[in-house]
């Protein structure tokens, strides 16, 4: 943070300079001094006008007064102890600064080059900082400089970003350079819009990964090795990480081949049930495997008896209140459970806090909420709530077989709907006080089948090849009902291979 102009005055009266014949900044005051007039007289007074943290760049060095020392390093620390002094949750966000630096600020990698490499870099590079402790580590979603205008790139960043530590769409001071969505072709922008918005729904999983990583010292984002050490696959994929304890992306990070209109991605599922975060299409684990995604679509999976919490608006505002609408899925296949951590942003974090366990039964078939336990005051009173059972088969006898128990007292105004095109029924229950305890019972189901020739059929009429091609395909995949007999065929067709990797893909997800 480099003082304003219009602050130095100020600063010159406190070091007893004049400034009209001596600048503050060259006049010979201890360091301390000088940087007691920086905060008591520029950053605490901006403060209290209502910055909320302070960006501090390009201040790294090879060496201090004090040998050895970084004087970044000193400054984060410093700026840290300052913000806390102040009454305030401290956040600094500053450059690296070597190894135990990421105990103050939130940290960023430098400036980023606009090109396909440098996008295939930041993965593995984001995901090890957590080997070091660096678990709030970004980097400048888009590329800061150089390179070209690439529609396509700039929208795979962005989705990138979704599953960062840090969403920050960043770039240098250049007016053909801006990231803000609309600056972008419209398929691209919708496709950005979309991601953006994922992340602003994910707000109560965040901040629950966030507790989770201050208190138990998981970082949001860790390299798959961390929960698989003795796996080999977990080291063959480094671009592959987990966001969380529930999430696993393999994000995209090279162009899409314009025929088949899908970019590749090679990615390993470990043991269990998986299943596509956007389509709910289910995937076995335990394996290898190649998946293929359009412009749209993310490299991103969540595992069987999951419990995912969302903000409940479809298109959210920009608040972050304390939300009095929450979206719960729950992923078919396995037991699960999380505690949503809540509280009130104060400075001091563990004072005031809520914490509502949500619990998924798939052997019972059930959902348990609440009621929220702690210092209720920092939520709503009342909250309404959406029950999601993602890839199950819709309850037999929909409308009877699903029942929702408010501290013991069926509530006959919760709304069930079933949407077959990601296999989910939602379960809607309006106005609840937070101190009840709300019993979902779904009612008998099972896994849900995916459905190979709709996915395929919907793809391959976007896919850009032969007609006849893709005629022979959905042929084969309608005619033959064992994946590795329809497998064998589609290799004699002589497709394009992305066509023939992305209906691979849809056949062998749940073997």
């Amino acid at each position: 943070m480099r003082a304003h102009e219009d602050a130095y005055p100020t600063m010159a009266a406190a070091l007893g300079v004049d400034p009209a014949t001596e600048h503050p900044l060259t006049f010979e005051a201890s360091d301390e001094a000088y940087l007691r007039a920086l905060f008591d007289h520029v950053l605490h007074p901006m403060e209290r006008d209502g910055v909320d943290f302070w960006w501090i760049d390009w201040q790294q060095g090879a060496s201090s007064r004090i040998p050895g020392l970084d004087p970044l390093w000193a400054l984060n620390d410093r700026h840290l102890r300052e913000m806390a002094s102040t009454g305030r949750r401290p956040v600094i966000f500053s450059r690296y600064a070597g190894p135990g630096s990421h105990r103050t600020p939130v940290g960023f990698s430098g400036d980023t080059v606009v090109s396909w490499a440098s996008l295939a870099f930041q993965p593995e590079f984001t995901a090890t900082a957590s080997n070091i402790g660096y678990g709030w580590w970004s980097h400048d979603i888009g590329g800061h400089m150089f390179g070209t205008k690439d529609d396509e790139l700039a929208t795979r960043w962005a989705q990138l970003g979704t599953f960062s530590p840090v969403n920050r769409l960043h770039s240098t001071s250049n007016p053909f350079n801006s990231k803000e969505p609309w600056r972008f072709g419209p398929a691209a922008e919708r496709a950005q819009v979309a991601a953006l918005r994922l992340r602003h729904r994910l707000l109560p999983y965040l901040y629950t990964m966030a507790e989770r990583a201050s208190a138990q010292g998981h970082p949001l984002v860790e390299p798959l090795y961390h929960e698989h050490p003795w796996a080999e696959e977990a080291y063959r994929r480094p671009n592959e990480f987990a966001f969380g304890e529930a999430i696993l992306v393999a994000p995209v990070t090279t162009p899409i081949d314009p025929r088949s209109i899908v970019a590749r991605t090679d990615a390993w599922l470990p043991d269990g049930t998986w299943f596509d975060l956007q389509t709910g299409w289910r995937y076995d684990g335990g394996r290898e495997l190649s998946t293929y995604r359009e412009l749209h679509q993310l490299g991103a999976f969540v595992r069987a008896g999951a419990v995912l919490p969302l903000l409940g608006d479809e298109i959210p505002g920009n608040g972050v209140d304390n939300p009095t609408s929450l979206e719960i899925r729950c992923y078919a296949g396995a037991d699960g459970e999380l505690t949503l951590y809540e509280d009130d942003d104060a400075p001091v974090a563990d004072e005031r806090v809520a914490r509502t366990p949500l619990t998924f039964s798939w052997a019972d078939r059930t959902v348990h909420l609440g009621p929220v336990q702690g210092d209720a005051s920092v939520v709503p009173e009342r909250r309404d709530w959406r029950v999601g059972l993602v890839g199950a088969t819709a309850p037999q006898e929909q409308s009877k077989a699903v029942r929702v128990l408010v501290d013991g007292v069926e509530r006959a105004d919760a709304v069930v709907t079933r949407v077959e095109g990601c296999r989910t029924t939602w379960v809607d229950v309006p106005d609840v006080p937070v101190s009840a305890a709300v019993v979902v019972e779904l009612g008998p189901c099972e896994l849900a089948a995916n459905d190979v020739a709709g996915a395929v059929f919907d793809y391959l009429q976007r896919a850009q090849v032969e007609f006849e091609d893709k005629t022979a395909a959905m042929r084969t995949v309608e005619s033959i009902t064992d994946p590795g007999q329809a497998l064998v065929q589609l290799a004699t067709l002589d497709l394009d291979p992305g066509v023939l990797g992305r209906v691979a893909e849809l056949l062998t997800a749940a073997r």
